[in-house]
């Protein structure tokens, strides 16, 4: 299984590695903070030339660094193509979407609500897109912007408790 994705991960990988929690150890974490959606297709089409075998699956948590500096409409339609081509690429791998979390603070944002807003939308009609390509959503209802104790001090990143919840819903998503 492969995990992609932007801080969240980056941070939900270190949260699991140093409470030891039992995670499938077939997972190839591929994450960096601040990455934005263009990254994604560039970086699984050269993990795929270095891999032996498809993954199972593939988890993608990604998008929430593109929402303030894309119009939605561009975004939505980037990750629906991409979506599409992971099909493709990967025919027997189940895509997994992860929904983009909402935050505290969008940095860069005249409105924050605005930013919600569009996220919540592109999440439903993302779900939508993955389900009919054969994929799964995973949804984060329990994580949310008014619950303090779910962030870090500059409201973008998760809290342990945060990252807890946020790890907890994607492995009971990947358990059959």
């Amino acid at each position: 299984m492969w995990i992609v994705g932007s801080s969240y991960l980056v941070r939900a990988r270190r949260f699991l590695v140093e409470r030891r929690v039992d995670w499938p150890s077939d997972c190839l974490w591929l994450a960096r903070g601040g990455m934005r959606w263009a990254e994604l297709m560039p970086l699984l089409e050269h993990q795929r030339q270095l891999s032996t075998c498809h993954p199972a699956a593939i988890v993608v948590h990604l998008g929430s660094n593109d929402l303030v500096n894309r119009k939605a409409s561009e975004l939505h339609l980037a990750i629906t193509e991409d979506l599409l081509r992971l099909r493709l690429l990967f025919p027997q791998t189940k895509i997994i979407w992860s929904d983009i979390l909402p935050r505290r603070h969008w940095q860069g944002a005249v409105s924050s609500d605005a930013i919600d807003l569009v996220r919540r939308k592109l999440n439903r009609r993302l779900a939508n897109r993955v389900t009919e390509l054969g994929g799964l959503r995973v949804a984060h209802p329990r994580i949310k912007a008014s619950d303090s104790s779910m962030y870090c001090w500059d409201g973008v990143h998760l809290s342990s408790q945060g990252l807890s919840l946020f790890t907890n819903t994607i492995l009971n998503a990947l358990m059959p």
